[in-house]
């Protein structure tokens, strides 16, 4: 995870180039816990590689059963085929989001999948990952920290603006 991180900051801060571009967007997202929706940002680097990232609230959770579930996604994609308005990058991600029931709950999802965008200034893009899904609570019955690996998957729609 810290190499991640490292990785991810490294090539934000040493992207600076006068053609390097930004996005904002807006997102909605289905994954195996919620449908997610929030605030996603990119920026595109030198090589035709993009950084990203998003905050997100998960919308099941938050508003009907009345628990803040937050998720942050940090991700890199690389813009492989790029026509016209049609845009094709394969990516992957990490996500992190926590859920407090009787204990704390995390959730590590590491996910490799594609996006394909479509537009100029204005564009909307739809994204599909699979990947591993970790997570990781307190037992109850063990009374000791426990994590759980499964398959996980993100679905996600949105709309994003060049800066």
């Amino acid at each position: 995870m810290r190499f991640f991180l490292s990785l991810f900051f490294i090539f934000i801060f040493h992207s600076v180039n006068s053609q390097t571009k930004n996005y904002f967007s807006i997102q909605s997202s289905l994954t195996k816990m919620d449908v997610f929706t929030g605030l996603n940002y990119e920026r595109e680097g030198l090589k035709k590689l993009n950084a990203f990232s998003s905050l997100e609230l998960g919308l099941i959770k938050t508003v009907f059963q009345k628990r803040i579930f937050p998720r942050a996604t940090l991700g890199i994609s690389y813009s492989l085929f790029k026509k016209g308005d049609f845009c094709f990058s394969p990516e992957i991600s990490y996500s992190l989001s926590g859920l407090k029931i009787d204990e704390n709950h995390y959730w590590n999802e590491y996910y490799i999948g594609y996006k394909a965008i479509f537009g100029n200034r204005i564009q909307f893009y739809q994204s599909t990952k699979i990947g591993l899904m970790n997570e990781v609570f307190q037992s109850e019955l063990l009374n000791k920290r426990q994590s759980v690996n499964c398959f996980g998957y993100n679905i996600a729609i949105g709309m994003r603006y060049e800066i």
